[in-house]
């Protein structure tokens, strides 16, 4: 299995990151808020790696809430997975239905748009 490294990164708040990333499986980029996963990779990835192919949580259409992962069916299995793990309604794990924020109703800001 091969390789792609990203190789110090500095952005926001990346200071010398280097990383690889295994090439022929799913590889997913995880952390707490702030850590610094968009930079890593829409900034310093894509910025190394410009014919790169990255599959994020960006709209796909009109709605906000739409993504490759609600597209291809992903966050149902999500969904159905975290419910029962935690004996719940799989409504919860989604902010189009009882998962929603009282506040912003799921949009992640109370904001308007």
């Amino acid at each position: 299995m091969g390789k792609l490294s990203i190789t110090n990164a500095w952005a926001n708040n990346l200071q010398n990151v280097s990383v690889d990333i295994p090439t022929g499986v799913l590889s997913v980029v995880i952390g707490v808020a702030g850590s610094g996963k968009s930079s890593l990779i829409h900034q310093t990835f894509l910025r190394q790696r410009p014919d790169a192919i990255v599959i994020d949580q960006s709209p796909v259409g009109i709605s906000i809430r739409s993504n490759p992962a609600t597209y291809t069916g992903i966050m149902d299995e999500v969904r159905k997975t975290f419910a029962k793990v935690n004996q719940v309604s799989p409504s919860l794990f989604s902010f189009n239905s009882k998962g929603a924020c009282e506040n912003c109703q799921g949009l992640g800001s109370s904001t308007p748009i």
